[in-house]
């Protein structure tokens, strides 16, 4: 007994020492500036996540969300969180004559580098007010945008269901993009630096483990890997139908709660080959919007799009 005893402390032992070496290699001999906390997310994105806007979050299964009342000004733009964490004015108790709107996306949907009065949430909120003001019985609308940079299909997915009880949504509206088929989703470090990392370990030990610098280099190393073999790509069909499963979960369970699921597709603002525009009829990512399209129709849910809008506009005036 006392032998095997011996034998696992120095297993351990020896293996505290491998990683230790290792630690000081990669943090000497194999430093990279990929892996810096500055070089994690590009300029604007270093000052949003040195304020905290994001937070490790693993509960209903999330990986991170908001930090709730976290706030901060870059370049004149001001994003502020309520107690839920949410890019908006705190909600109040639902009233009567309200039609509630629950939108989920990605920074899009956020509002990133856009004024929160000028995101596509609020806009909407107020046409439907104003529209609603004329009519009778008069009802009022109010858009909760949980929205959130990094997020994908099944981060969507889980936010929708961390907030549903909070929210009591009529309408539940996924506003989609081409990006959101990542199917492996991001971590935030204890720094609020949103990294990668598709390492098979539990999601809730990676904010831990973030903090060795080898850790690191292997989470990067494994990034390249996926990405030279063509894994992160919107044409790979596991990622496509990864999503797809992820929204089709999201109707189903909307549909359970008697809420009315939407789905809306935001443009990938890539212009067209030679071209400074975007057409409908060489969309860069025409193959995941005419698959969305084919997905709405076979599940009967209501669909818009809103590349026709944009419909031989120039980029450069669309970019925020």
């Amino acid at each position: 007994m006392k032998r095997i005893l011996l034998a696992v402390v120095t297993f351990v032992m020896m293996s505290l020492i491998a990683v230790a070496i290792f630690e000081c290699l990669a943090r000497t001999l194999l430093r990279r500036d990929e892996l810096e906390p500055r070089n994690l997310q590009p300029g604007a994105g270093v000052a949003f996540a040195a304020a905290r806007m994001l937070e490790s979050w693993h509960e209903f299964g999330a990986s991170y969300r908001g930090r709730p009342h976290a706030q901060v000004t870059i370049d004149g733009i001001s994003y502020e969180h309520d107690s839920l964490g949410l890019r908006q004015r705190e909600i109040e108790p639902k009233r009567g004559d309200e039609i509630r709107i629950l939108v989920l996306g990605d920074s899009n949907t956020y509002g990133w580098r856009t004024p929160v009065d000028a995101t596509f949430v609020s806009v909407g909120e107020r046409l439907l007010n104003e529209r609603f003001a004329s009519q009778q019985p008069v009802r009022t609308v109010r858009c909760v945008n949980a929205g959130l940079p990094g997020y994908n299909s099944d981060d969507e997915l889980r936010r929708y269901r961390s907030l549903r009880e909070a929210v009591a949504p009529d309408i539940v509206v996924l506003a989609w993009m081409a990006n959101d088929v990542e199917r492996f989703g991001f971590e935030v470090d204890r720094d609020g630096f949103i990294y990668f990392d598709a390492l098979p370990v539990p999601d809730h030990w990676k904010p831990t483990l973030a903090l060795s610098y080898g850790y690191r280099l292997l989470a990067w190393k494994q990034q390249q890997r996926m990405r030279s073999g063509g894994e992160f790509e919107s044409t790979n069909p596991h990622n496509f139908a990864f999503s797809l499963s992820r929204i089709e979960m999201l109707a189903t369970e909307c549909a359970g709660h008697g809420e009315r699921f939407v789905l809306v597709e935001l443009p990938l603002l890539e212009p067209d080959p030679g071209s400074q525009r975007i057409t409908t009829n060489v969309y860069t990512a025409r193959w995941t919007s005419e698959r969305l399209i084919s997905f709405a129709r076979e599940h009967s849910v209501p669909f818009l799009s809103f590349l026709p809008a944009i419909d031989g506009e120039g980029v450069a005036l669309l970019w925020a």
